[in-house]
């Protein structure tokens, strides 16, 4: 970094003058958070607290029969990407192997002759 300084290829000014402002030490606080992942650690620890506090006052306070009816829609969703993959076409299978030898052992189609 140095060397970069010194090299001239950069304007150093705007670091300077960044340097001497009175929040500078704050900028590097937060951009040593924000490289070091912190926040955005904090952030999905938050996430999960947040949908495990919501889940635990569904539990308590939502009625049984609307529980049933958002089951329900879960399992219809399930249902509907289920049928879709049933609905294409299976992967074609290869050839059974050694066709010629199953027919002269009396196997024909997987039935015994």
């Amino acid at each position: 970094m140095i060397d970069l300084l010194k090299s001239g290829a950069i304007n150093t000014r705007p670091l300077c003058e960044m340097a001497a402002h009175k929040d500078f030490v704050k900028l590097l606080a937060d951009i040593e958070i924000y490289v070091d992942g912190i926040a955005s650690m904090q952030v999905q620890n938050l996430n999960a607290y947040v949908n495990l506090a919501r889940d635990t006052i569904e539990k308590k306070y939502r009625p049984v029969a609307v529980r049933s009816i958002l089951l329900q829609n879960r399992l219809r969703y399930i249902a509907i990407i289920v049928s879709f993959s049933v609905a294409l076409p299976p992967h074609p299978r290869p050839p059974p192997k050694n066709r010629e030898n199953q027919t002269a052992k009396g196997v024909v189609n997987g039935n015994v002759e």
